[in-house]
């Protein structure tokens, strides 16, 4: 408890000296002792607070509690004066949290239109002066309203190349995200050089409404000769597409599976069907297939295979070979058909596998039955059949 008393000893006699300093000469000698002491009241009163705001804040703090003895108590008695209050430090102020501000989504209009593409004339194509031409738009619906036929497609500025100013848009509807082709019939002015003109839709209020960019338009170059243009010239091209022996073999009615091609019955007049893949992964997506001839010459034969008919290819699309394969009803669609050995000796077109092919374009293999269609079996108990080894072929010419 010595601090305190130290520090308010040292402010009493700041006072003292302060109050020396600061009282006229003329209250001691003009005023009453009652105005006299008023006043020295007052003059210690403020020197008291200039001093106690001129003290280090740290030397106010005390971490006892202890109440102070009457010792360390000054009293000073003051009439009809308020004693001036310390004024705390500017208060902190908290800075306010920055919030996301979430802004609400932006409304789908009624009536929106997007561009996809140009499907005739892209911007800068070439059309003889003169000469008449059909200018196609792809736009998309991103509106929520259905066009229907009392939607107008105008023409809003730029030069019109005889276009007619307004006309319909669709004879049907157009639902919100769907699709529309619009075409006009358009003139290419005789002036040579490049021409535009700016295109819209029309509500059936009379509202005209365009991309989000302005109006489609359509951008040619008006020339004195179109060139014709000459278009590449495709060569055929043959390939051999060789047998997939991997998912090639012959399913027996007895439900089993063997790995080659045989085709016919056994002596215990089991009938068998054969199942035959070939490679065409070396024919690009998009050909055209224009020939296509079999070669099944690696073959042999067992007993007599033609009595039981002719021998048949079905397409059949499966996929790894097993005995649910088997066919067991009335077939039909045949593309190939050998009756005989000189028949199957012969590499001829087979016309009608044309378009199984062609069907398989795009994919890595075709795949094909074969069996006797006539008779699974004779009955005899005589093996025979007709059994394929693995250098059967396709042989396809196509154009790119």
């Amino acid at each position: 408890m010595k601090k305190p008393l130290i520090v308010l000893a040292v402010v009493i006699v700041l006072a003292t000296q302060s109050l020396a300093c600061s009282i006229p000469m003329t209250l001691l000698t003009e005023q009453s002792p009652d105005a006299m002491r008023t006043e020295v009241a007052m003059t210690i009163a403020a020197a008291l607070t200039s001093t106690m705001e001129s003290i280090p804040a740290t030397a106010t703090l005390a971490s006892e509690t202890a109440t102070p003895t009457a010792e360390s108590t000054v009293a000073i008695t003051q009439t009809d004066t308020a004693v001036p209050t310390n004024t705390l430090g500017p208060t902190a102020t908290v800075a306010p949290t920055n919030t996301n501000t979430v802004t609400p989504p932006t409304a789908i209009p009624c009536n929106a239109v997007s561009f996809v593409k140009d499907v005739t004339y892209p911007d800068g194509a070439s059309v003889m002066k003169g000469s008449n031409f059909i200018k196609t738009w792809r736009l998309r619906n991103v509106g929520t309203c259905t066009w229907n036929s009392a939607y107008n497609v105008v023409y809003i500025s730029g030069d019109r190349m005889n276009g007619l100013e307004v006309f319909p848009l669709t004879s049907g509807v157009v639902a919100p995200n769907q699709m529309i082709d619009v075409s006009v019939t358009l003139k290419a002015p005789m002036e040579i050089g490049n021409h535009q003109g700016n295109w819209a839709l029309r509500s059936p209020e009379g509202v005209i409404f365009q991309l989000s960019t302005g109006p489609f338009w359509v951008k040619i170059k008006s020339v004195n000769l179109l060139l014709p243009t000459i278009p590449p010239v495709l060569f055929p091209v043959t390939i051999e597409a060789p047998l997939n022996s991997a998912v090639s073999g012959a399913i027996k009615s007895s439900g089993i599976k063997i790995g080659y091609p045989n085709i016919g019955d056994d002596s215990t007049n089991v009938s068998y069907q054969g199942f035959v893949a070939f490679d065409i992964s070396g024919i690009p997506d998009g050909a055209t297939i224009t020939k296509v001839e079999v070669d099944l010459t690696d073959y042999d034969t067992l007993g007599s295979p033609w009595t039981l008919g002719c021998l048949r290819i079905y397409p059949q699309s499966y996929g790894d070979l097993d005995v649910g394969d088997y066919f067991s009803g009335v077939a039909s669609g045949a593309v190939a058909r050998f009756c005989n050995s000189s028949e199957l000796n012969d590499i001829e077109p087979q016309a009608e596998m044309i378009g199984a092919i062609q069907a398989a374009v795009g994919t890595n293999k075709v795949k094909f039955r074969i069996q006797f269609n006539e008779n699974a079996t004779d009955g005899d108990g005589v093996g025979d059949m007709v059994r394929f080894g693995e250098d059967i072929r396709l042989i396809i010419t196509y154009t790119p």
